[in-house]
């Protein structure tokens, strides 16, 4: 560990993220707990194998219960797309609003264009 003043790490804190984004908060919210900044949460990932195997645990424990809350039936419009919003963002991977365009021409062959170029000398009569 590098030389300065003491980290603020303690143990315990893997297993208060997991409980944390166990109902839905997230790894910026954590900090904000325990009283550090976002950036401290990934120093400490970086330095703490244990840390960054319970953020792991906690974002997928996370991603769940946002999962969850949108299958209950009761749940308003607005609240489902606040959750639709966080899981794009929580799990990318499976939830991002991505569009994919192809361009091609006929039968998947490439487009034609015609370019037309006038070409204009000045000075000349």
């Amino acid at each position: 560990m590098p030389a300065g003043r003491p980290s603020k790490y303690q143990p315990k804190y893997c297993d208060m993220v997991v409980e944390d984004m166990s109902r839905g908060m997230s790894l910026t919210a954590f900090a904000g707990l325990i009283g550090v900044d976002r950036s401290t949460i990934d120093t400490w990932r970086e330095q703490f194998p244990e840390f960054h195997l319970a953020c792991r645990k906690g974002q997928s424990v996370r991603t769940r219960y946002l999962e969850g809350g949108m299958l209950e039936r009761d749940m308003p419009g607005p609240a489902v797309n606040a959750r639709r919003f966080a899981l794009a963002n929580a799990a990318p991977e499976e939830w991002r609003e991505k569009q994919s365009l192809e361009h091609s021409g006929p039968n998947g062959g490439p487009i034609q264009s015609d370019i037309a170029v006038t070409i204009r000398l000045v000075g000349a009569t």
